[in-house]
């Protein structure tokens, strides 16, 4: 047998529990996948792949090298394709509990039950809850799987020859490791105690296995303290995004330091054990009017009933104290794998976006905790099998309604992103896009910068974009005064910075949470819009639209597939801007599709737009001398929207300013005048 088979046989697991694990993480997260796209730090991983020339210009290459040229080699195959970033993630998630599976099988060989269970719920411990989110956390993924191969090379057995290969594997696997993402360097503390008990049974007397653990364990030990005398003595960033805080606050205070940790750790652990499982079962999810909610429980209580006649299969119960010593150790697992959260001052309970990332190298110790736990304290096999079951079953259920959650912010995504080509094909470099909020509960800030660059291309230096999203209630609302002159504007992040003017600059309001209106660019005459706040309509008046022109630049076509109302309204506008009155008005008969429904302009005024996604089609034909179009559509908008009154009147009232008009018109205006009650 060749040295790589004799690797892949210490490392592969068992057939059913294969079969198993791959069914239960399909139908948690990959159902939905066709359907899912990029959120959060997806794009600035994206946009680095993208624009870096080599792995070199990567964010994150100073000090994780190995995961830059792993970005930049899977770029070249997957390219801006979500599909295939989502299905490579799931792919080495998988292999990463196949490798959990099979280490509870090395270190406890007779506790086949315990492997079982431990793999399930590491496959879908819902403490993590942003498996969607591909492209970030394939490397943490990969870094799990590197982290489990490790740790299995280092307990197999072998002399001679494949003791060395399976020794050069297993610290080239934890430098891997290492250099593509430090997350779990807390959990290489428990190398001496896992082979302390496997060889328990072949040298029973204390020194002479103390030895054999030292010989085993100081090839990774000599690597472990080279990666941390490298990362913490020679690399030097300009801006460390983690420092150690924790050591500074010990060698200032220490007790202080020491009681606050504590009371970091336990929350953390609360935050794991008990409230990720908790939030699965909270009452507004029991909601009979939300159909896709109901799915959810439906196809997790599937899992549950397939799962139980699984487990039910087992035999024999274990001693709880065999027991003992899977819990001990996934009790340590848990606080060494967020030690490292916990150095840069983080903590897994903690209020914010996507926190939840921080509790993923405590999965493994939690999830074998929790499986012996229980073990232990359920003695007859069917009722293990029955707990175990519906807690999977919760999980699977809670993974899935967050999956649909992801779609549906994929979905509102690429209605900015078309709604923005559509509106501004072109956007000069050096323009400052500021928007009233977020796009999405995923798509804020900084990333909204890596994205808009993404999509319109041209950036040479990666260091240096071309645009920049800032929103608007983050600090600029404190400068309105500073707008009529032009407010000059510098942002930084990490190694990344713009320079601009609120001279040059796209002014973008969103729609409401709950409503399906469309994206707004705001020029001066929204300094009359009731439907935004005071603050907008007093910036309103220094937008320059000539920003955004209509000559195409190197915009993702297949981040530009939503069409709808929302296209005829942006397109539009687009000609408003350029004074191409015949074009606006060109497609008010033409078919189009939203959302696989045919749909004509007439349908989408009488169905879907808001009163203010009439003012082109109104001002064009005004411009145009088609008076009775204008004053129907310009009712019908009032009646659609109340608070579009004032851009209404206002619009009417700029043509009155124009000069001499016919007795037709004279008419129209009358009657909008009454109808809508303008003053």
């Amino acid at each position: 047998m060749n040295e790589s088979n004799k690797l892949t046989d210490t490392l592969v697991a068992d057939r059913s529990f294969t079969k198993v694990a791959l069914g239960v993480l399909v139908v948690a997260f990959g159902l939905l996948i066709p359907w899912l796209g990029f959120y959060w730090d997806d794009w600035m991983i994206l946009y680095f792949m993208k624009f870096g020339r080599t792995p070199a210009d990567s964010i994150v290459f100073a000090y994780r090298p190995l995961h830059a040229f792993i970005d930049h080699w899977q770029f070249r195959l997957f390219g801006f394709q979500p599909l295939l970033w989502h299905v490579y993630s799931l792919a080495v998630r998988f292999l990463a509990v196949l490798l959990a599976h099979r280490l509870v099988r090395r270190l406890w060989p007779a506790r086949a039950e315990l492997a079982f269970w431990t793999g399930l719920l590491f496959a879908v411990y819902p403490a993590f809850q942003s498996q969607a989110m591909a492209v970030v956390y394939r490397q943490h993924w990969t870094g799990y799987a590197l982290f489990l191969i490790s740790l299995l090379c280092m307990l197999s057995p072998g002399t001679g020859k494949r003791r060395a290969f399976l020794e050069v594997a297993g610290v080239a696997a934890l430098l891997a490791e290492l250099l593509i993402t430090e997350y779990l360097i807390g959990l290489e503390a428990v190398r001496p105690l896992l082979m302390w008990w496997a060889l328990a049974v072949a040298l029973p007397e204390a020194k002479a296995r103390a030895r054999a653990v030292l010989a085993r364990w100081w090839p990774y030990l000599l690597a472990g303290i080279a990666f941390l005398v490298w990362r913490l003595a020679f690399i030097v960033l300009p801006e460390d995004p983690n420092p150690p805080v924790l050591l500074d606050a010990l060698r200032a205070a220490p007790l202080a330091a020491l009681l606050g940790l504590a009371q970091t750790a336990a929350r953390d652990f609360v935050q794991i054990l008990w409230v990720a499982w908790a939030d699965l079962m909270q009452p507004d999810l029991l909601d009979l009017s939300d159909r896709f909610g109901l799915l959810a429980w439906a196809v997790g209580a599937g899992v549950a009933v397939w799962l139980y006649r699984r487990g039910r299969g087992f035999t024999g119960q274990p001693d709880p104290k065999e027991l003992r010593a899977p819990m001990l150790l996934g009790a340590l697992l848990m606080p060494l794998g967020l030690a490292a959260i916990w150095l840069v001052g983080r903590s897994a309970a903690a209020a914010g976006l996507f926190a939840d990332r921080l509790t993923l190298a405590a999965l493994l110790g939690a999830s074998l905790f929790v499986a012996a736990a229980l073990m232990a304290l359920i003695p007859r096999t069917a009722a293990r099998a029955l707990a175990f079951s519906l807690l999977i079953g919760l999980a699977v259920s809670g993974h899935l309604r967050t999956a649909n959650d992801f779609r549906w912010d994929w979905t509102l995504q690429k209605r900015f992103f078309s709604q923005l080509a559509f509106r501004a094909p072109g956007i000069e470099p050096g323009t400052l896009l500021i928007l009233d909020g977020a796009v999405t509960r995923t798509l804020s800030r900084y990333n909204t910068t890596f994205a808009v660059n993404i999509l319109y291309g041209g950036v040479e230096d990666p260091a240096r974009p071309r645009l920049w999203a800032e929103e608007f209630y983050t600090g600029l609302h404190r400068r309105i005064d500073e707008f009529a002159a032009g407010a000059s504007f510098k942002a930084v992040f990490q190694n990344v910075s713009f320079e601009g003017n609120t001279n040059q600059s796209l002014l973008l309001v969103g729609p409401p949470d709950d409503e399906t209106r469309c994206w707004w660019l705001l020029t001066e005459r929204d300094t009359a819009n009731w439907q935004i706040p005071e603050e907008l309509r007093t910036v309103a008046a220094y937008a320059d639209t000539e920003a955004a022109h209509e000559y195409w630049v190197d915009f993702q076509e297949e981040l530009r597939d939503f069409v709808g109302g929302c296209r005829i309204f942006q397109v539009a506008d687009l000609y408003r801007q350029n004074g191409a009155w015949t074009a606006v008005n060109s497609g008010l008969d033409e078919d189009i599709t939203i959302e696989e429904e045919d749909i004509t302009f007439s349908e989408w005024i009488d169905t879907q737009a808001d009163g203010y996604e009439f003012l082109p089609f109104i001002e064009a034909s005004l411009r145009l001398g088609n008076w009775e179009d204008a004053e129907q559509l310009t009712i019908t908008a009032y009646k659609r929207t109340l608070a579009a009154q004032s851009m209404l009147c206002a619009t009417w009232a700029h043509i009155v300013e124009v000069g001499r008009l016919p007795g037709e018109f004279a008419a129209a205006w009358e009657n909008v005048i009454r109808e809508v009650r303008c003053p």
